[in-house]
């Protein structure tokens, strides 16, 4: 019992004033951050789009901001186009055509989707060289009829037409 009294109670002592000298150490605190304090501005009202549907999107969230029979079912816009990025796309994700492969505009392509034409365009120079991203770019960016027709024509993709 001796033995337990001489360990024990030491033990106990030294156990309460660590205890003790841990509890007044003061814990620090972060500072506070500053955020900026932004204003409650007024919501703009939604586009005015002369469009059957549409919807805007906030690309983060997937939120709807504003939209116009966003459930209404219409068919896309240019699906050949669309068709031709993809056919186009998975022959470069093969290796069967390259980016940098060099395309010709035919007078075909130049006067059926060129400049003197309602549609949009790319505004291709006729018999010019063009690689094929750029066909690409000017196919998704700016709708280009002209790139359209010269990568369904002039393609190194032979065989577009079928694979359409």
């Amino acid at each position: 019992m001796n033995f337990l009294r001489r360990t024990l109670v030491p033990f106990a002592a030294l156990t309460l004033l660590i205890g003790a000298a841990v509890a007044q150490v003061p814990t620090p605190h972060p500072s506070p951050v500053p955020r900026p304090v932004v204003p409650d501005a007024p919501v703009p009202p939604p586009p005015d789009v002369d469009a059957k549907a549409w919807v805007l999107m906030d690309y983060a969230t997937g939120q709807v901001l504003a939209s116009k029979e966003p459930d209404l079912r219409v068919e896309p816009a240019s699906i050949t186009k669309i068709m031709t990025d993809y056919v186009v796309s998975a022959e470069v994700a093969n290796g069967k055509v390259h980016m940098t492969d060099p395309v010709t505009i035919s007078e075909r392509a130049w006067r059926g989707g060129g400049a003197g034409t309602d549609g949009s365009t790319s505004f291709l120079k006729l018999n010019s060289q063009v690689p094929l991203k750029d066909l690409l770019y000017g196919l998704i960016i700016q709708s280009g009829n002209d790139a359209a027709i010269a990568l369904g024509l002039g393609s190194p993709v032979r065989q577009l037409p079928r694979l359409l």
